[in-house]
């Protein structure tokens, strides 16, 4: 995974970061070790994969939103067998691995490791046997919460907040939204409140789904037509009823946009950098280029991208109906929300924002004398 703006990852077991007291991972444990204070970990069931991420929240990052970036690094995940074949114990190992790694790879302590699973997985027997087994194997150190699509949109908010200043805008002047694979979520803040609070909203489409959606339905009149059809008939009414539910995303003079499928077009536009403008006019001409057969193909083989770790991993995963998709959603969301009223502002590679956001609200407060704040929204 390559970060945006200062944040760094690297790969086979070899951990980096400015700031994280970097131990090279292939020494022995020290049953001796002294744990850095400032540094907390998260580690995230999510599927067949496990993840970790570690963050310096001393008080050099938290007040330096230059520095906050550098600060904070994802840990190469640990990938289980398929879900039939795997059981707790498998997760638990998988956990443990990861638990291991922070504190003898990063020094930090297990009181400051926190375990997160989403809310499908908290509302299941496995969720409540995973939660038990994690507690009660290491002795109440380690903690388990889980987490709605709601409190992620807000945390991966309050981070971009803090990672992209927008110089010009207050935080209550700007919206959020990802375009995930199989939702899209997003944010903005109240504005003329003495307490910030955050509004959350979301949508059960994604690039990925909807283009399955797509697919299913339109098999009589090809791909392109029938998700231009569907855009129509089918998204925009679902996006306008969002949007008549939290008006506050219309009255927004700016956004950050984010999501592979984001990426995908601006891949298109090849010109489009980190924190680049794009609006409604951008996503019809991306979607002008992907009526020619193989064309992403050929993007994904453009000298800009063929070296770029993260767009190839698009290229891997995305097929060129996908990033169609991805691109008409995007117009319906344009369309209902009214990019063209709006500065828009892409986002790269943003899977690091809401695990920033939470290790700073739930550890990083504490260490400046507040208190823990998983953000307030409604």
């Amino acid at each position: 995974m390559v970060y945006g703006q200062g944040l760094s990852a690297t790969g086979s077991g070899v951990y980096g970061g400015s700031g994280l007291g970097y131990v090279n991972g292939a020494e022995k444990p020290d049953s001796n070790r002294k744990f850095n204070p400032d540094l907390s970990g998260l580690i995230e069931v999510a599927g067949p994969e496990v993840r970790a991420w570690v963050a310096n929240l001393g008080k050099a990052c938290l007040n330096s939103q230059a520095a906050i970036g550098a600060c904070f690094t994802q840990l190469p995940s640990v990938t289980m067998g398929a879900a039939p074949d795997r059981g707790l114990r498998e997760v638990l190992i998988a956990v443990d691995t990861l638990r291991d790694r922070l504190g003898t790879g990063y020094s930090v302590g297990p009181e400051q490791i926190q375990v997160v699973g989403h809310e499908g997985l908290g509302a299941t027997e496995e969720g409540a046997r995973l939660k038990a087994g994690l507690e009660s194997e290491s002795g109440g150190a380690v903690k388990m919460d889980f987490i709605d699509r709601q409190e992620v949109a807000a945390l991966a908010f309050a981070a971009a907040l803090e990672l992209f200043p927008l110089p010009h805008y207050k935080p209550e002047d700007i919206v959020f939204l990802e375009v995930g694979k199989s939702a899209s979520f997003g944010a903005y803040r109240a504005a003329g409140e003495s307490e910030p609070r955050t509004t959350t909203f979301d949508l059960e489409w994604g690039f990925k789904n909807y283009a399955d959606e797509v697919a299913y339905r339109g098999f009589v009149e090809g791909f392109a037509q029938a998700s231009k059809r569907l855009e129509n008939d089918f998204l925009m009414p679902i996006v306008r009823e969002m949007v008549e539910r939290k008006p506050g995303i219309i009255h927004r003079r700016a956004m950050y946009l984010a999501g592979q499928g984001v990426w995908a077009a601006a891949m298109l536009l090849h010109a489009t950098p980190e924190m680049g403008k794009i609006g409604p006019r951008d996503l019809e001409k991306a979607r002008r280029r992907l009526a020619e057969p193989g064309v992403w193909r050929e993007v994904c083989a453009d000298s800009q991208y063929r070296f770029d770790a993260y767009a190839q991993s698009l290229c891997q995963t995305l097929s060129q109906d996908e990033v169609l998709a991805g691109i008409d959603l995007l117009r319906a969301f344009a369309e209902e929300m009214k990019f063209g009223s709006k500065e828009v502002y892409v986002l790269r590679d943003t899977a690091y924002l809401w695990p920033l956001g939470y290790l700073k609200a739930r550890y990083g407060l504490a260490k400046t004398g507040g208190a823990d704040n998983l953000t307030r929204h409604d």
